[in-house]
C-alpha cells in the first residue's frame, strides 16, 4: 500500500495549476492533500491496493483548484466511488 500511496502523492504533486486546466490545482490544495495525516490520500490509496470502492459525498469536479476532491483522483487511478445514495441502492437497502 506504501508504493500505492507514493504513486498518488507523486501524481497530485505535479498537477500545480498555472492556467485554468482540468486536474490542476493550486499549491496549498497539494500541500494540504499531501500532509501524512490527511486520511483523503491514505483512503485512495487503501481503496487502489485492494480494489474496494471509496463511498463519499463530495462530487466530481474537474476545475476546481483550491481542494483536491477524492472523486477526482479516484477518475484518474480508476478507481471506483459513489456517493451514499448510490451505495444505499446497490445495497437494496430500504426503510
Amino acid at each position: 500500500m506504501l508504493n500505492t500511496y507514493a504513486e498518488i502523492v507523486g501524481w497530485v504533486s505535479t498537477q500545480k495549476s498555472n492556467v485554468k486546466e482540468k486536474y490542476k490545482y493550486n499549491e496549498p490544495a497539494i500541500n494540504e492533500f499531501m500532509k501524512e495525516n490527511n486520511t483523503d490520500t491514505w483512503l485512495i490509496a487503501f481503496a487502489k491496493t485492494y480494489n474496494y470502492i471509496i463511498v463519499t459525498n463530495e462530487s466530481l469536479n474537474p476545475y476546481i483548484k483550491k481542494k483536491i476532491p477524492i472523486p477526482n483522483v479516484c477518475k484518474h487511478f480508476n478507481i471506483q466511488y459513489v456517493n451514499i445514495f448510490e451505495m444505499l441502492r446497490k445495497l437494496n437497502f430500504k426503510i
